[in-house]
């Protein structure tokens, strides 16, 4: 996916029947630092990485210690089938190395190092999501999206690393949602952007979706409900466009600027 930090918690949606983000105030045994506020979860894009490394484990646990529950990543298989992090599906923009990360074995991974946002080198390594899973304080949360269209071994995986956590698997690719459903009991959503996908979105038995902020309007918003489906936006940076979705209630707001969206939400509701 291209494109607040309250204590939150998967539950039930009142009306809905589905299982979904939704705000709240601070929940017993929650190890982070949490609003007593209303609004929409907020989700940290690729973590928290404005100064560190996006979908590294110190950008996801710098997202958790700063008072934000929910953080997003994306996911490949490596070559002998550790589910690791990683947005691209090759290794050239955002680490030292070069060529598909489908190819590397977990041993090659593990060693590279990755970029930070201004492009040097860090000390960050690849993560694994058996890693960063490990370190994930309690009360918190990961929104995982499956990156390869079709992988089921990479679904299977994955549903296997996060059953018992708090986690949501997303993707755009309708078997990989499928196979979700059908192989764990975790919460899935569906990922859409182009209007066919939205359409597919709104048709299908899962019962959340996320959509790219920039298709999200009135009408789209009165459809979904209608669908009974309950409905995210991404990737929504700007205070515009934030405003714009807190006003259509979408939740979860998936961000790459989350403390902003935190700041809007918690003054919105004053």
């Amino acid at each position: 996916m291209r494109e607040f930090g309250i204590c939150l918690t998967i539950v039930a949606l009142s009306g809905l029947g589905c299982t979904q983000f939704t705000g709240g105030g601070h929940k017993e045994g929650c190890s982070v630092s949490c609003l007593a506020a209303k609004g929409p979860a907020i989700v940290a894009h690729r973590g928290l990485h404005h100064t560190l490394p996006e979908n590294s484990k110190e950008a996801m646990l710098a997202a958790w210690n700063s008072g934000i529950q929910w953080c997003e990543c994306d996911v490949y298989l490596s070559a002998d089938g550790v589910v690791v992090l990683m947005h691209d599906a090759k290794l050239d923009r955002t680490t030292e190395a070069k060529g598909p990360i489908t190819e590397r074995t977990w041993a090659e991974l593990k060693q590279i190092r990755l970029k930070n946002p201004d492009g040097t080198l860090s000390e960050c390594r690849i993560p694994s999501l058996e890693e960063v899973l490990a370190v994930m304080p309690k009360g918190c949360s990961m929104l995982i999206e499956i990156k390869t269209s079709d992988n089921e071994p990479l679904v299977r995986e994955t549903l296997r690393l996060a059953k018992g956590r708090s986690c949501i698997i997303q993707s755009f690719d309708e078997a990989n949602v499928r196979y979700a459903m059908r192989l764990g009991n975790l919460p899935v959503a569906f990922l859409a952007s182009k209007p066919e996908k939205i359409e597919v979105a709104l048709a299908g038995e899962w019962k959340a979706i996320n959509i790219d902020f920039k298709r999200i309007d009135e009408q789209l918003v009165e459809r979904a409900k209608a669908a009974g489906k309950a409905r995210g936006a991404w990737t929504v940076n700007e205070p515009a466009d934030i405003q714009r979705m807190l006003d259509l209630g979408m939740d979860p707001i998936i961000t790459d600027q989350p403390e902003r969206v935190r700041e809007m939400a918690a003054a919105r509701a004053q």
